[in-house]
């Protein structure tokens, strides 16, 4: 192999590694979310309306946002 193919891989693969840093932050968050959401739920399933549509909405906020994260690193 020659030094340009080296250099151009090394290239890549340094911004690429710094891309998925958002996908990865959204990722640990969302299962951060998951996690507390489940703790929280075994210890007081009896939650009310509005507490369970809150959590859902953010919970579907969280998953959007990961999957954005994907779409723009992707790209």
């Amino acid at each position: 192999m020659d030094a340009a193919t080296l250099l151009a891989a090394a290239s890549e693969a340094e911004n690429h590694g710094h891309s998925e840093t958002l996908f990865i932050v959204m990722g640990i968050i969302l299962a951060l979310f998951a996690v507390v959401t489940a703790t929280l739920g075994i210890r007081s399933p009896s939650l009310s309306e509005a507490a369970t549509r809150g959590i859902t909405v953010l919970g579907l906020v969280l998953g959007v946002l990961t999957m954005a994260a994907m779409v723009v690193i992707s790209t």
